[in-house]
């Protein structure tokens, strides 16, 4: 089925981009976000990151189970 490659594609490309900021360390990508007045404070930066690494991980592997699972 169509939508679920697609939705494990758009998972994927948030996992690389996540990903990006986790290889540059998540407290430099958390500084640097709030620094850009992106969030409220630097701990809401780190949760947003964290939370969005885990959605997009998990996400993605739930894509892939139910394409492979529907085929």
């Amino acid at each position: 089925m169509y939508i679920f490659t697609i939705s494990r594609l758009a998972f994927a490309a948030s996992t690389v981009f996540f990903g990006f900021f986790w290889g540059r360390g998540v407290e430099l990508a958390a500084t640097t976000i709030y620094g850009l007045r992106l969030f409220g404070s630097y701990l809401d930066a780190k949760i947003f990151l964290n939370r969005g690494t885990w959605i997009s991980i998990i996400g993605f592997l739930l894509s892939l189970t139910l394409e492979n699972l529907f085929r």
